[in-house]
């Protein structure tokens, strides 16, 4: 072979070298890339807690699967309360006939009594407030195809008969009441009301504009400090709408002092609880599934205030020895509004 031929292939032959051993330099990080990854996760602190707080092995967080609300996911041994039941009522005979003896158990302290009393109203504010109104209303009903509706106003309306409107409209203020003294069902009430409708009933809204937003706010206020305390006496309910991310503003967080948490930080706690008490397989479900989407968005930090959060929760219930299912007879607790 000439010299001539020499210098013509060696430099082919260095490319395919120099290509060779690149390709197996790829491969070779491509394999080991992973173990880098998973030593580094073992041995390097989390950087969003440093200088912030140390989380023990055992409470880092491990991705689990989202178990959708129809899951045939089982309550684990959930911790042996007693289950109370929300005051009983119905709309049957005259409710006239009904006030005297219900007024007299509240006003003697049965609180479940003055609960019942302020159903009642709410049901009888809504109902036809004179036979031409009911004749109006039923009228419209049968011609909307609403058979069920028409029935029902008239049930209202011979219920409510005698009743003045001024006790009517006392529904809300009834059920204010019965949440300033801590009453759990009327927590529940309360914490669910949207706020316009409270401003509606109130009667405020035709306040000037600063007015009407002052007020507003604080409501809403006052309904968020409802609903936290109606689940921290073990309301399943009130624990599953606080599990809504939204449920928490910014300024009701700070408000409360809630050092460090976040909206997230909180739904995760209170759907943590909810599953942790719950014996009804739906609300065990549905709990779950909320927990694991918020897991899946929490930063390591978050995750830990939760957990810290929870099990003082879950301490607190536990104490009280009783608490008030999200679901009785097959459904979800109505709360009126």
């Amino acid at each position: 072979m000439t010299k001539a031929n020499i210098h013509s292939i060696l430099p082919m032959l260095i490319i395919v070298s120099l290509i060779i051993i690149f390709s197996s330099i790829a491969i070779w990080l491509v394999q080991f890339e992973p173990n880098i990854r998973q030593q580094s996760h073992s041995t390097s602190p989390n950087s969003e807690l440093e200088n912030l707080v140390t989380i023990p092995e055992s409470d880092q967080y491990e991705p689990v699967m989202a178990v959708k609300e129809q899951s045939d996911a089982k309550p684990h041994n959930p911790p042996e309360l007693v289950w109370l039941n929300r005051p009983f009522w119905q709309l049957d005979g005259l409710l006239t006939d009904k006030l005297p003896a219900l007024q007299l158990a509240y006003q003697n302290g049965d609180k479940a009594a003055g609960f019942v009393i302020a159903a009642y109203l709410s049901r009888c504010n809504k109902a036809p407030s004179s036979k031409a109104d009911l004749e109006e209303k039923f009228e419209f009903a049968i011609e909307t195809g609403e058979a069920d509706l028409a029935e029902r106003l008239t049930q209202r309306y011979n219920f409510c008969q005698g009743v003045p409107e001024e006790m009517r409209e006392q529904h809300l203020t009834r059920f204010i009441t019965l949440s300033k003294d801590g009453f759990t069902p009327a927590l529940e009430v309360i914490g669910s009301i949207p706020s316009k409708q409270y401003m509606e009933y109130m009667k405020l809204e035709e306040l000037p504009r600063d007015e009407y937003i002052s007020a507003r706010d604080a409501f809403e206020k006052s309904k968020y400090q409802y609903l936290t305390q109606a689940a921290n006496q073990g309301s399943i309910l009130a624990l599953l709408k606080l599990s809504d991310m939204n449920a928490h503003s910014p300024k009701h967080i700070e408000e409360s002092r809630n050092k460090g948490h976040t909206s997230l930080s909180l739904a995760l706690a209170n759907a943590s609880v909810a599953k942790h008490f719950t014996t009804n397989d739906l609300v065990y479900g549905r709990a779950e599934f909320i927990q694991s989407r918020l897991y899946q968005k929490a930063s390591a930090k978050e995750i830990f205030l939760a957990e810290s959060l929870s099990a003082n929760m879950v301490s607190k219930i536990q104490k009280i020895g009783h608490a008030y299912p999200a679901r009785e007879k097959d459904r979800w607790v109505f709360t009126f509004y």
